[in-house]
């Protein structure tokens, strides 16, 4: 067996460690921001009533509208960062572990790619069906290009060579090391 990671295994490796890099951020992003939105609407609600300008009411409701959302998206928007969070933890380990060959860092890997996919799936569809504004969109559609990415990922996994990493039959071992 070998004693150094294959080439895919180190670009996989990589690509989620520095993905799951960027989900930090994102995730963070997801905690934070329903605060934000709905602290905004309100303060802007208590500073129009300093001036009597029915507009201001006006620019308040389309502000909500654009960028607003119920309590329960905010709540689920919470619980899906949490989550996120943990998750990225183990999608960042996931990819430092397959620097190194072993099936067991083959497999975690593997479940961490599976287990993002979940949370992303499951994510896109509350988003996609519940109506919400421009951040809830936003929210959406980088949800879909995390799902397109570790989709890829994942493929790219399953299909490449596992005997790299000491997986399959003894053949399939021995046959890949006499070829080396």
């Amino acid at each position: 067996m070998r004693k150094t990671a294959p080439g895919w295994g180190k670009a996989i490796g990589i690509i989620m460690i520095c993905l799951g890099g960027l989900g930090i951020f994102y995730q963070i992003y997801k905690l934070i921001m329903p605060m934000f939105f709905n602290t905004f609407p309100r303060a802007m609600n208590n500073l129009s009533h300093l001036d009597n300008d029915p507009f201001n009411d006006v620019v308040i409701n389309e502000f909500s509208n654009m960028f607003g959302f119920s309590q329960t998206q905010a709540t689920m928007l919470v619980v899906f960062g949490i989550l996120g969070l943990v998750l990225t933890i183990f999608y960042i380990m996931g990819g430092v572990k397959l620097l190194t060959v072993a099936p067991a860092n083959y497999n975690f890997a593997k479940f961490a790619l599976i287990a993002f996919i979940t949370l992303n799936t499951i994510a896109c569809v509350f988003f996609f069906t519940t109506r919400g504004g421009m951040f809830m969109t936003a929210i959406m559609m980088y949800s879909l290009i995390g799902l397109v990415f570790d989709i890829t990922l994942l493929i790219i996994l399953l299909s490449s060579n596992k005997a790299d990493y000491g997986i399959g039959g003894d053949e399939q071992i021995q046959v890949y090391s006499v070829d080396r």
